[in-house]
């Protein structure tokens, strides 16, 4: 008898060790971050590349795309005194023409000419001088006498003004000017440009 109640005591045991295993395994694999699980959580979160920045530590810039960072420049114009701010994307650091950052090269460019009456004509910049130009250019005038009619000619390159100085000074060589690097390289044949003088002139050449 005492042998019969042991047995069943046992096995009383043994099966209720088993269920609570079971029960114990059962809960861990529902609370287990399963690949769907994750998924689906990641995906109820708000995330906006163009609204959202994520931080980054100390860094003070916003992580678009270098191409698509801006630099804010502000103009004060010459003539009216207005305020106008500019942005210019680092993809555009190599392209002058109409770049408010080459401003001082323009102008350093302009004076270097002393032979013919040119002047430097960034009204295009300013919004209140030209409230109706939404891509600014640089343009140059050129007066030939007070009963001449100037001469304006724009979408000028720094390279355009210093063919027009070495024209003015007489050399047989135009040195083209590139405005990225700051310096003059390739000489070609000052004839080679002669269509081009014409048109920053506004006559006709002989």
């Amino acid at each position: 008898m005492w042998v019969n109640f042991i047995i069943i005591a046992i096995v009383c045991v043994f099966a209720f060790l088993s269920f609570s295993g079971y029960s114990l395994a059962k809960n861990n694999t529902d609370d287990a971050p399963t690949r769907e699980k994750l998924a689906n959580k990641l995906s109820q979160l708000p995330y906006d590349l163009e609204k959202d920045e994520i931080p980054q530590g100390a860094m003070c810039y916003s992580q678009s795309p270098p191409e698509y960072q801006e630099q804010q420049t502000e103009y004060i114009c010459p003539v009216c005194g207005e305020r106008t701010f500019h942005y210019t994307g680092l993809k555009d650091a190599l392209e002058e023409k109409g770049n408010i950052s080459y401003l001082d090269n323009y102008r350093n460019k302009v004076k270097q000419i002393t032979k013919i009456d040119v002047k430097l004509d960034e009204s295009e910049f300013c919004k209140n001088c030209s409230p109706n130009i939404k891509k600014p250019k640089y343009c140059i005038i050129v007066t030939y006498g007070e009963n001449a009619k100037p001469h304006k000619t724009c979408d000028v390159s720094l390279d355009d003004i210093n063919l027009l100085y070495d024209f003015s000074e007489g050399k047989k060589e135009h040195s083209i000017y590139y405005a990225f690097l700051e310096m003059e390289k390739e000489k070609i044949p000052i004839e080679k440009y002669k269509a081009r003088l014409e048109d920053l002139l506004g006559t006709k050449l002989k």
